[in-house]
C-alpha cells in the first residue's frame, strides 16, 4: 500500500513551491460517473456448477463525492439490456431491459506512482489504486417477457483497479478536477430475475449479473490560493 508519507513526498516535490499562487483543495468536492459493460452476463447455479446465458451490456451514470480521501458514495441509474437466459415458445431468445437506481459506496486506495516527469512545464506523476465496494439497485422499469419471470432489486459487490493522474505546480485547474479511469469486475449477490417454471414445470431459477465494468470518473474539487492564508 502507498504510505501517507509517499504521497506527501511525492506531491512536495511536484509542487512549485516557488510560485506564490498555489492552489490548495477542500473537503468540498462533487463528481459524475458513466460507466459501460462491454460483457453483462447472467449467472445461475444448478447442481453445483455455474451456467452463464446469453451476453448483454449494461449502462450506467450516477453523482458521487469523495469523503476521506479514499471514499466515494455513488447514487445512480443503471439499464441492463441483453437476452433472458430462456426461449419463448418459438425457440427465439426474448430481449429484456432492466431499468435501476441505485446506491453504492466505494473504496479506491492509492497502491503506486509512476511515470513521474515533467509535463507541459508542470510536475506530473500517475497514481495506480485498488478498488473495492458494493451496491444495491432497485427496478423501476423493465420490460415485459412472456413467461413467468419476476425482476427484482439487485446487490453486488465490485473490484478493481482505477489510474488518475497527478499534478504539481500552480495552474488552478490541475487541483480543480481529477479524472479517474476505472476496470472492474461486478458480481452479483442476490438475483436481479427468477424464473417459475423453468426449464421444468414446477422448478424455480434465480439468476444473476456477473459483469466486467469501465467507468470514468470526474471530479470537480473546490480550491482556495494558498497565499490567501
Amino acid at each position: 500500500m502507498l504510505s501517507r508519507t509517499s504521497l506527501l513526498l511525492f506531491f512536495a516535490l511536484a509542487s512549485n513551491l516557488g510560485q506564490a499562487q498555489t492552489y490548495v483543495r477542500t473537503k468540498h468536492n462533487f463528481g459524475v460517473t458513466f460507466g459501460y459493460s462491454p460483457t453483462d452476463m447472467s449467472i445461475t447455479e444448478r447442481a453445483g456448477s455455474l451456467r452463464v446465458g446469453n451476453n448483454g451490456q449494461a449502462i450506467s451514470a450516477g453523482l458521487t463525492k469523495q469523503v476521506a480521501r479514499i471514499v466515494y458514495p455513488e447514487i445512480f441509474y443503471l439499464r441492463h439490456q441483453g437476452f433472458t437466459p430462456y426461449s419463448d415458445e418459438n425457440n427465439t431468445p426474448v430481449p429484456f431491459r432492466w431499468n435501476g437506481l441505485g446506491l453504492g459506496c466505494l473504496l479506491k486506495v492509492d497502491v503506486a506512482v509512476f511515470d513521474v516527469r515533467k509535463r507541459k512545464g508542470y510536475c506530473f506523476g500517475r497514481v495506480l489504486n485498488l478498488i473495492a465496494g458494493g451496491d444495491y439497485v432497485l427496478p423501476f422499469a423493465v420490460s415485459d417477457v412472456p413467461f413467468e419471470a419476476k425482476m427484482k432489486g439487485e446487490g453486488a459487490v465490485k473490484v478493481g483497479f482505477g489510474l488518475y493522474s497527478a499534478w504539481g505546480g500552480s495552474k488552478r485547474s490541475h487541483k480543480t478536477w481529477t479524472i479517474h479511469w476505472e476496470a472492474a469486475y461486478r458480481h452479483g449477490l442476490s438475483p436481479f430475475m427468477t424464473v417459475e417454471d423453468r426449464p421444468v414445470p414446477g422448478r424455480t431459477e434465480s439468476w444473476k449479473h456477473g459483469s466486467v465494468n469501465l467507468t470514468l470518473r470526474v471530479m470537480r474539487h473546490k480550491v482556495f490560493k494558498f497565499s490567501d492564508m
